[in-house]
């Protein structure tokens, strides 16, 4: 697995463009978030004005899930069809399991250093431009939301990459998740459906950490089932 990560990275990780997308669809998340300063969207969790601004950041950074999962799936997965490179893999290899259980890992890579990057403008900003007091226990805790209670939709999207070629569709069905994610008002839905556990900080009074946890293992439970699922059902 350690050559297929390295192939990974050398052959998707060096396109700059990658990286210029990823870049501007993070500002527009950032500045999204802060254009709703103020809109009483932070929930009774938040005590603080950066409390509030964080918690806003965090629904809005679920919302844009599916969007940088659609990014990271044309780039690793989708071009693999559009350039008809999968059978490449499969002839050097022959083991489509480890295949794709690699790029599942070097995804999920960019999504943890893409939230962390991501939320480390927005702190920043928050820090020295809006003048805003930091509040150390939001500081971790939002990249760690963003990141873990949104593993699921993240795979979600990702699956749809790799069980169709198509990559129009593929892409396409990001507006699917965010229509989804975005009719859920209800705020017990967020215990039962993965998709939606991004919007728990928005939800809750009083922050409870067996409750945070028992949702971290459940996105990562249901994300692992997924993606075995996708392992399987995988055909070129």
């Amino acid at each position: 697995m350690k050559t297929l990560l390295k192939k990974e990275f050398n052959t998707h990780g060096q396109n700059k463009l990658l990286y210029i997308v990823l870049l501007v669809v993070g500002m527009m998340q950032v500045f999204l978030a802060r254009s709703l300063f103020g809109a009483e969207g932070g929930g009774a969790l938040a005590k603080t004005i950066f409390q509030d601004n964080s918690i806003i950041y965090s629904l809005i950074a679920t919302i844009f899930t599916p969007i940088i999962a659609g990014v990271l799936g044309y780039y690793f997965i989708s071009s693999e069809f559009e350039q008809r490179t999968w059978e490449m893999y499969f002839l050097g290899i022959k083991n489509k399991s480890k295949i794709l259980w690699t790029k599942y890992v070097v995804l999920l890579f960019y999504w943890i250093a893409y939230n962390i990057c991501i939320w480390g403008i927005f702190l920043g900003l928050s820090a020295f431009y809006w003048q805003r007091q930091v509040d150390l226990f939001f500081v971790w805790l939002i990249p760690i939301s963003t990141t873990l209670l949104g593993l699921f939709l993240f795979t979600a999207q990702l699956s749809m990459h790799f069980l169709i070629p198509n990559t129009q569709i593929s892409i396409s069905i990001v507006m699917v998740f965010i229509g989804i994610v975005g009719m859920v008002l209800e705020s017990w839905l967020i215990y039962v459906l993965p998709l939606s556990s991004g919007f728990y900080l928005n939800h809750i009074d009083q922050f409870n950490n067996l409750e945070y946890i028992r949702l971290i293992i459940q996105n990562i439970i249901f994300s692992i089932i997924l993606i075995s699922i996708v392992v399987k059902r995988f055909y070129l």
